[in-house]
């Protein structure tokens, strides 16, 4: 008789542990900007054990969205604050259904077998927080290095 057919067959299946929704992503890249779409898109590729398969996309993101203040002041110098943050939350929604794009398999799969998300306020809170003053010492950077103030003219 084969002994191995008594051993449990599922004690080696590793089960991920559940990904921030898309509200959690959403609501970050309106409030927080392109910065924070990359932390909770980082924190779910880690929580989905991506991170190795999705490094280069963080990077990316994360070059894209450090970058994204000294762009628009170098291309638009004479566009006013309020349009520049129009222009910027644009920016970061699309970033986050591009990202979102990369994990829509796993969060259809959450939503099959009626995976129970964890709370995206901490998370949510926090990537905001950490986006909006990271943002703020960009954008003064941006406007020293670049020599223009962002008001518009």
């Amino acid at each position: 008789m084969n002994e191995s057919l008594f051993e449990p067959s599922l004690q080696q299946v590793r089960t991920e542990r559940p990904l921030y929704s898309t509200t959690t992503l959403l609501m970050s890249a309106f409030f927080g900007g392109a910065l924070a779409v990359v932390i909770v898109f980082a924190v779910n590729a880690w929580r989905g054990s991506r991170l190795a398969r999705d490094g280069a996309w963080i990077g990316l993101a994360a070059v894209f969205a450090l970058g994204l203040p000294f762009l628009l002041l170098a291309a638009l110098p004479e566009v006013s604050s309020g349009t520049g943050r129009f222009l910027m939350r644009g920016l970061a929604l699309l970033l986050a259904g591009a990202l979102y794009l990369r994990h829509r398999h796993l969060f259809r799969a959450q939503d099959l077998f009626a995976a129970r998300r964890p709370n995206g306020w901490p998370l949510g809170l926090a990537a905001i927080a950490i986006a909006l003053v990271v943002g703020l010492l960009s954008i003064e950077a941006a406007q020293n290095l670049l020599g223009t103030t962002g008001e518009g003219a």
